[in-house]
């Protein structure tokens, strides 16, 4: 999608990103284009493993010896912050206060739903008891948080808390970017088509509820939101690096599609 806007000369002022969506944000806002950050994604999808063996042998170990699971993921979800960490050295970044571009990365906490929102900008806000947001912290470690898919992966340690995927409340994180200044948001939303054969494994089962979940909350909160594109995607398991290309491409010509609308809604705005 970001490379129809390129091609348009329609520039991203604001960028903010949830669970996988948060690792494309980021690289954007660290000053990678769209083709640096597809060749990114498809060098660093090699690397992430969603089933970690040491947590299947801890898995099997609990149920069999201690009568309880004793996991709470398959996958630490370390390899997503060192493949981020590793993208920011290269521009120099460690921490998400040193990029330029206003950036939000929105995680929750998982023991009492509070949002985290991780910023480039400090902020400064009416105080809540459910948001926080935090400018000090490693680049890495804010995308590792909000890609922490329960159950996939274990929930990201930060601070004394325990934080999980944004997506459970902020699908589509368009409000933050109002709070920071930004008058004309468009959002992205990728939904898959029900071919009848969505679940081979527990976390297929997993995964399709979570995501209903989401997109029927997310319904909720676009009130206000000036522009939403619909990405429509044949089925894809939530394990399946393979179809990139795919994503890439329907993102691109579905952005393209769009960007008569996008842009009077700009003009008009």
């Amino acid at each position: 999608m970001i490379k129809a806007f390129e091609e348009e000369n329609i520039n991203i002022d604001y960028i903010s990103g949830t669970s996988s969506g948060s690792i494309i944000a980021a690289l954007f806002a660290m000053g990678y284009n769209s083709d640096e950050i597809y060749y990114l994604f498809n060098k660093y999808s090699k690397k992430i493993k969603y089933i970690s063996y040491k947590n299947i042998l801890k898995l099997i170990y609990g149920i069999f010896i201690k009568g309880k699971i004793i996991i709470k993921g398959f996958n630490n979800g370390k390899i997503i912050e060192e493949v981020i960490n590793e993208a920011a050295e290269a521009k120099k970044i460690n921490n998400i206060n040193q990029i330029k571009k206003p950036l939000i990365i929105p995680s929750i906490e998982v023991g009492n739903g509070k949002i985290y929102y991780f910023c480039s900008e400090q902020k400064r806000t009416k105080f809540s008891d459910k948001i926080v947001y935090e400018n000090n912290i490693n680049i890495g470690r804010a995308v590792r948080a909000s890609c922490s898919y329960p159950l996939v992966f274990e929930p990201c340690k930060y601070k004394n808390v325990e934080l999980v995927d944004g997506g459970i409340r902020e699908n589509i994180p368009w409000k933050s970017l109002k709070e920071f200044g930004a008058t004309n948001v468009i959002g992205v939303s990728f939904e898959k088509e029900n071919d009848g054969n969505c679940c081979k494994n527990v976390v297929e089962v997993v995964g399709n509820s979570f995501e209903i979940l989401c997109h029927e909350l997310s319904n909720y909160e676009l009130d206000g939101l000036e522009h939403l594109i619909r990405i429509k995607t044949k089925n894809i398991s939530l394990l399946d690096m393979s179809e990139i290309k795919y994503l890439y491409d329907v993102g691109y010509k579905t952005a393209k599609k769009e960007i008569k609308k996008i842009k009077e809604s700009i003009i008009n705005h």
